[in-house]
């Protein structure tokens, strides 16, 4: 059996990783097919390993077609993070032509009421994505990679493809409104792969009733990224969780630890958002958490590039930037968590660690998703953060278990049992194909 996680790049691998690591468990052959030659990552090697993982770019094949890289490949399952974009579209019509499984695999929390569209964060965020500047610039890419691949992928899942209402109602909602249809694309059969792995419950709804995805093929097997070890986390002090990373010489000092989990405002071109004002974001964290009496261990996203914030690094030892780490065991090692909205977030929550949201200057545009739930302490000064971090390090900040907190978690996490990988990779390659690799 072979399984192919298909990307635009390969900084989203850490949403494959999970799974490829119990493919190789089972002796399921699995690699990551990507595109970053074709605008995200030129320059890319053809093929190389990262993770674990065996990567290909699609100049590997010597073609721009990612029908001709499937046939060559014939996998029994493709796995995508989007199928709203053309190339998805293409990915899916291919498969069907191919007669190859795939599966939609969700990267990360999502907004599900569309009034998220009318907030400012939409405006900053995606409604850049309408501006004619941003539309021209992906107009080559779009010429020379997309639409050939769209009407080929198309031609062969449909010989009457280019003569489809749908085809091209697909194309002048997305030319007109890409902003908008990122999120919310017209239901049709080309956004549904064979089966949609969501996290939680309420994200099984929107599926069902935003994306017209029939009920059956939509399954609900939790969030692989909050899968950690239960027995590690609740059996050691913070204390020696301190001195196991010290040891492993990812943190230089014994004093309590902050964790910040960077969101990637710069790179997603927020507004007001450069590299200098980020620095001294992050400066001004690094202060409030040494007048608290403890270190800021900064936790880049993938996307970052780590030169960037060597300054800051080099300040001391009670900062520290990491890009590559085991999420869970830094985590655990907190006395506090802070953090924006990101995906990544829910690890504190689930796992009980205090998580601060900072709602000051630029950060009070962003987002809020966990306030307002009782899972997170928002605070509005540096002042009242470095308060809430004192607070944390004395063990004097903690949830409420509240019928608002209980509700988020049943409707937006709905499983923390640390079977969420094994669930999807059920999903993945058939309950039946899990059990006969066992042997």
């Amino acid at each position: 059996m072979k399984v192919i996680f298909l990307d635009t790049w390969t900084v989203g691998i850490g949403n494959f990783v999970p799974i490829a690591r119990a493919l190789a468990t089972k002796g399921i052959d699995h690699m990551l097919v990507h595109r970053g030659s074709q605008g995200a990552e030129p320059g890319r090697l053809k093929e190389e390993m990262i993770k674990g993982v065996r990567c290909r770019d699609i100049a590997y094949y010597n073609t721009n077609l990612i029908h001709k890289v499937l046939k060559s490949e014939r996998p029994d399952v493709v796995v995508l993070l989007t199928t709203f974009y053309l190339m998805d579209r293409a990915v899916i019509s291919s498969a069907r032509s191919l007669g190859i499984k795939t599966v939609f695999l969700m990267p990360g929390i999502r907004e599900v009421d569309e009034e998220y569209i009318r907030t400012t964060e939409y405006e900053i965020k995606f409604k850049q994505l309408n501006t004619l500047g941003r539309k021209v610039s992906k107009l080559p890419k779009y010429l020379k990679y997309v639409l050939p691949n769209y009407f080929f992928s198309g031609h062969m899942a449909d010989r009457l493809f280019i003569f489809r209402r749908q085809t091209w109602a697909s194309l002048l909602e997305l030319a007109i409104n890409p902003g908008r249809k990122v999120l919310y694309p017209t239901p049709c059969e080309e956004i549904h792969c064979d089966v949609a792995l969501v996290y939680a419950r309420k994200y099984g709804k929107f599926f069902t009733e935003k994306y017209g995805y029939p009920t059956d093929r939509v399954a609900i097997t939790g969030n692989p990224a909050l899968d950690y070890d239960q027995k590690d986390h609740s059996e050691l002090s913070r204390e020696a969780k301190i001195d196991r990373l010290k040891q492993q010489g990812i943190i230089q000092s014994r004093l309590p630890i902050v964790c910040y989990l960077a969101t990637p405002f710069v790179e997603a071109r927020y507004k007001g958002w450069t590299v200098q004002n980020r620095l001294e974001q992050l400066a001004e964290f690094a202060a409030c958490a040494k007048e608290a009496g403890c270190q800021l261990v900064i936790k880049l996203h993938p996307s970052m590039d780590e030169t960037e914030f060597g300054a800051l690094a080099s300040s001391g030892e009670t900062v520290t930037i990491v890009k590559d780490t085991d999420l869970a065991r830094l985590i655990s090692a907190s006395s506090a968590v802070i953090g924006h909205h990101s995906t990544t977030l829910l690890l504190p929550i689930v796992m009980r660690v205090p998580l601060i949201i900072p709602r000051w200057g630029r950060m009070s545009d962003l987002n809020d998703r966990f306030s307002q739930h009782d899972l997170s302490f928002p605070v509005t000064s540096p002042t009242e953060l470095t308060k809430m971090l004192r607070a944390a390090n004395a063990g004097d900040l903690a949830y409420s278990d509240t019928h608002k907190s209980r509700a988020y978690l049943e409707d937006f996490v709905t499983y923390s049992d640390g079977q969420n990988t094994l669930r999807a990779l059920a999903q993945i390659v058939g309950q039946r194909n899990l059990n006969e690799s066992r042997h």
